[in-house]
């Protein structure tokens, strides 16, 4: 079994996106805290991270149980929105709250109780004050990405459902030879076009690739791009620890 990791530096967020965001904050009630959740979850039922009207959705379920424990609306915000299918290890999920939200509760009761109202395939993992206005998206660092690939004979029986089976070998000279036109910023505007038209992002930074098998005691990375057909594993850094604001991984 080969592992690989992608490592994606996101680049600085721009004023522009910052002032939409403000703008659009501007109409919502202020609230007293900010939390983050921790969140891991196999994508497998879930028709992708974000709300979708008739959709069984991470987000959408997500909020539903907020939405029962505060007896309120909950919009949160995730550092990455995964598609379809995508699994995660350490998503990352914001929302504010006010004092009477969590009255009489503590944290780790917040995480059990969200535990047992969300879906089976996700686990809160932890729950964590933050800085007021903390956003899991634009105070992000990076975000990572995962792939598996299977190469053997015959196809794998455990992690089948998390790798593509590539029965035969791997080049892996002349992967990390073509990974290295991807790394740096990179502009994916006409990929996405061509692979269903999705909305375009902005330039994304890929740092490293560093392919290997599992077991040679190296951390893999590999680049996210032609990852479609494999499961990927999702995680998020970001700045700011618990009550501060300052620099570190959440």
């Amino acid at each position: 079994m080969m592992s690989a990791m992608n490592t994606q530096t996101i680049t600085p967020n721009t004023a522009r996106k910052r002032e939409a965001a403000a703008a659009a904050a501007a109409d919502k009630p202020v609230r007293d805290h900010t939390l983050a959740l921790t969140l891991s979850y196999n994508g497998a039922p879930f028709s992708g991270f974000a709300r979708q009207p008739g959709q069984t959705t991470v987000q959408g379920d997500l909020e539903d149980a907020l939405r029962m424990l505060f007896r309120r609306d909950v919009e949160t915000t995730c550092a990455g929105r995964t598609d379809a299918g995508v699994h995660a290890l350490g998503q990352v999920v914001s929302f504010d709250v006010d004092d009477r939200d969590i009255a009489g509760r503590s944290l780790p009761s917040l995480r059990r109780s969200l535990n047992a109202l969300t879906h089976d395939a996700i686990t809160v993992r932890e729950v964590e004050p933050k800085k007021l206005g903390f956003s899991a998206r634009f105070d992000a660092q990076a975000r990572e990405y995962h792939y598996h690939l299977c190469v053997d004979s015959t196809c794998p029986i455990f992690m089948k459902d998390f790798s593509w089976f590539v029965p035969g070998g791997l080049d892996i000279t002349a992967m990390e030879a073509g990974a290295q036109y991807l790394l740096g910023e990179q502009d994916f505007k006409l990929l996405h076009g061509r692979l269903g038209g999705r909305q375009a992002h902005a330039p994304q930074r890929a740092r490293d690739f560093l392919p290997s098998r599992d077991g040679d005691g190296r951390e893999p990375h590999v680049h996210q791009g032609g990852g479609q057909r494999v499961s990927a594993l999702h995680g998020a850094h970001h700045r700011g620890h618990a009550g501060d604001g300052g620099e570190g991984p959440a």
